[in-house]
């Protein structure tokens, strides 16, 4: 095992563990995730084989890039990731409720921008539209690998694509388009959120302290 995949397995895990840590103290995200009874919260599902990686990048039309697709032979898809977004991976059927939600924002767009460019809706003027801001970035030609079910993506800009495989990942919402923040790699996105749950967790067991002591006062 290489050592950029031992760091790379070495976030996950502690990024999954803080993650259930904040949860547990916090029970707002349950709510406000919507989740199933059982569901304790950040869910990481198994690897993927060779075989499901290449029928995924098959199905969605885009070659994952190499960071992303060592997360994947460790675990296919994770839930209750930070921000309550699903990533939805490989496309296991655990994961068809993200997977329906990212075809609608899909089709929303989509028939927004139709509307937009009217008869000039071809390949060639949603390319010009894409190039004319950076926010302009239509799903359909990209790779959206999650959604937290309110409008929000992360996904791969293909047009990034550089010599090591790699593509930019941007942060994507439904009511302005991509944004920042933006990660070169797969690592680079873990690293960050992993610093936000760290800091999150930080204060919500101060919030928790906080609230323990003003009910003992």
């Amino acid at each position: 095992m290489s050592s950029l995949r031992d760091e790379l397995l070495s976030k996950v895990d502690t990024l999954h563990a803080a993650l259930n840590q904040i949860y547990a103290l916090d029970s707002n995200w349950r709510n406000s995730g919507g989740w199933p009874s059982d569901v304790e919260g950040s869910t990481l599902h198994g690897g993927a084989s060779s075989e499901t990686i290449a029928e995924a990048e098959s199905r969605f039309g885009h070659e994952f890039p190499p960071s992303y697709k060592e997360f994947l032979k460790s675990h296919c898809s994770w839930e209750h990731f930070w921000g309550d977004f699903t990533l939805i991976g490989t496309g296991p059927p655990e994961t068809q409720d993200a997977q329906d939600e990212i075809d609608e924002n899909m089709e929303y767009q989509t028939s927004r921008l139709r509307r937009k460019l009217g008869d000039d809706f071809s390949a060639a003027a949603v390319a010009t539209w894409e190039s004319e801001e950076e926010r302009h970035l239509y799903l359909a030609n990209h790779l959206v690998i999650g959604t937290n079910f309110s409008g929000a993506h992360w996904v791969y800009d293909t047009r990034t694509r550089r010599k090591d495989g790699e593509l930019t990942l941007v942060h994507w919402d439904i009511s302005y388009g991509a944004q920042e923040p933006s990660f070169s790699t797969f690592y680079e996105f873990l690293e960050w959120a992993l610093s936000v749950v760290v800091e999150r967790l930080e204060w919500t067991k101060q919030e928790v302290a906080k609230a323990k002591k003003e009910q003992n006062d």
